[in-house]
């Protein structure tokens, strides 16, 4: 488990998944970071939806990426002010890669 501290000071339970089995599922918030970055945050419903999203989500993907899942998922209202929370947080502890591309 990753402490992740959100940019409003609240913290998040990030849970790694491997990099090879995981797969975007609606209402699963999911977050790739690289080294000490977060490159993209969301779930399945982001990267259908959304061109940019899915354009960083891409991105992302071909770097070397550690895979979380945010554990527990927010409500659907509050999602987007969550990944957007995560993105422009930092960890509260060393990052240390589980599982890189």
């Amino acid at each position: 488990m990753l402490l992740w501290i959100g940019q409003s000071g609240r913290q998040y339970r990030l849970l790694p998944e491997s990099f090879t089995d995981f797969q975007l599922r609606n209402g699963v918030v999911h977050v790739l970071i690289s080294k000490r970055a977060v490159l993209w945050t969301g779930s399945a419903e982001d990267v259908v939806g959304d061109p940019q999203s899915r354009s960083f989500f891409r991105s992302a993907m071909a770097k070397k990426i550690t895979v979380y899942r945010l554990e527990p998922t927010p409500e659907a209202e509050a999602r987007v002010l969550v990944c957007w929370d995560i993105l422009h947080g930092h960890s509260a502890e060393p990052l240390k890669l589980v599982e890189a591309h």
